[in-house]
């Protein structure tokens, strides 16, 4: 760790020594549930925003805010436009009279063995005034280029300011300030998708599953309910709102077609998937550009240029997925619910652990569990080659695939990204304003 003082401001949290000291970097694994689930609870997120931007009536100061936002943002743009003209123009000339003063400036005090100068007086005289015309043409390109980052740096933190300040107005409004998102979310509690409190407020792995598989009659309710608001009340058009959603509920079921093929079990991967995956990604990452969505997501990085070479490296990562550490949250709810009235939190700690151990341990807890099982479970009528729940699930798999390949065939290679939100909500307001 670099740690030599043992001290508790020197362990910095390291209380003992790691039991492995170098992990290869080869010896990872894309975890695929939670990379789904960051990513569905970022797209959920992102269309919210948009209803938040493009179709609540929100406060006017809030309005105010978002231009301050996008007043910055176009400075900050214009500044950056400045300094990489800059360093491309200078910088590299900057950068080669620096290194010649330098290199001017070590041969100047050169010494042979004896401790005497290499050069004559006459020489190192020359070379100091060489020096000093590098010099003289250095400090005003160092000046120049001191003003244009500082003027850059200025307008980010305007930029970061006023985008905090905004934020702040926008958790500040009460829940009954947004009645649209309100019924939006309404309409996924009544599907069976909440957002979980054991998940910090998002949505968990079965409930963006859920969203990703029926993302075409979720996104069908919402352009619904969203047609259905008042234009007067300030909401954007009805081609807008279509073109959205469409790009929304196409993505989800893109989305939902690769993690259903990186869930390939290792030693089933073939050619065929292998080459629908690699089709399907580079869809997909195109779409999510679209829609202007950061690529700086670890997430998207690792969906992006790690998942196809593990599926090709290990034949197939299905085998490797950590849906049990998902699971574990419900099961510890579930175990914090049951013991939530015990002041004694040694005797919960103990309760749980008796609860774990006849669950997992006991023998006679399972044989009684599977008892049950086979007691109440329907028996197979003769004749049928399978029980109908089978064939449901089946039935239902096979149209879900057919859905997911029909999306990927349909969508299109050409780049079609969407206008910046902010900045047309913006302009629409400034016109609103200027007519009035």
């Amino acid at each position: 760790m670099g740690v030599t003082n043992d001290t508790s401001a020197g362990r910095q949290g390291c209380v003992d020594e790691p039991l492995r000291t170098c992990v290869p970097i080869t010896s990872y694994i894309l975890p695929i549930l939670h990379t789904e689930i960051g990513i569905g609870n970022r797209l959920l997120k992102s269309f919210l925003d948009w209803v938040d931007l493009r179709i609540e009536n929100v406060p006017d100061d809030e309005f105010d805010a978002r231009y301050g936002v996008y007043e910055a943002n176009t400075e900050v743009q214009i500044q950056t436009e400045i300094w990489d003209d800059w360093v491309g123009l200078k910088g590299a000339q900057l950068a080669d009279l620096r290194q010649e003063r330098a290199m001017i400036n070590y041969t100047k005090t050169q010494r042979d063995d004896q401790g005497k100068f290499v050069h004559s007086a006459a020489e190192r005289k020359e070379m100091n005034e060489a020096s000093k015309a590098r010099s003289a043409e250095v400090k005003p390109l160092e000046r120049e280029k001191k003003s244009i980052g500082a003027q850059l740096e200025t307008y980010k933190k305007i930029s970061a300011s006023r985008t905090k300040a905004l934020n702040k107005l926008r958790q500040r409004r009460d829940r009954g300030d947004s009645p649209i998102k309100n019924s939006l979310e309404k309409i996924l509690a009544i599907l069976g998708i909440d957002r979980a409190a054991y998940h910090g407020g998002d949505l968990n792995g079965k409930n963006v599953q859920q969203m990703f598989q029926e993302s075409d009659s979720i996104f069908m309710q919402f352009q619904e309910l969203l047609l259905g608001v008042d234009e007067d009340d300030g909401r954007c058009g009805n081609e807008e709102i279509i073109d959205v959603i469409r790009r929304y509920s196409e993505l989800c079921t893109l989305f939902d077609h690769l993690f259903s093929m990186a869930r390939t079990p290792a030693g089933l991967l073939t050619e065929a998937i292998l080459d629908e995956t690699r089709r399907c990604l580079r869809v997909t990452m195109m779409k999510w550009r679209d829609l202007r969505l950061s690529t700086k997501m670890p997430k998207i990085h690792g969906l992006e240029d790690h998942l196809i070479p593990m599926m090709e490296k290990w034949n197939g990562i299905g085998d490797f997925l950590e849906d049990f550490i998902e699971q574990a949250h419900q099961f510890g709810m579930k175990e914090e619910k049951r013991t939530a009235n015990m002041r004694d939190r040694v005797r919960a700690a103990n309760s749980h652990s008796k609860w774990e151990w006849s669950d997992k341990m006991s023998s006679d807890v399972r044989i009684a569990k599977e008892e049950v099982k086979e007691k109440t479970s329907r028996k197979r009528k003769a004749g049928n080659e399978q029980p109908l729940r089978e064939q449901r699930e089946l039935e239902k798999r096979r149209k879900r695939m057919e859905t997911r390949r029909a999306c990927l065939n349909q969508a299109t290679l050409e780049p079609d990204p969407i206008e910046d939100l902010l900045v047309r909500n913006t302009l629409e307001y400034m016109d609103i304003a200027t007519s009035e």
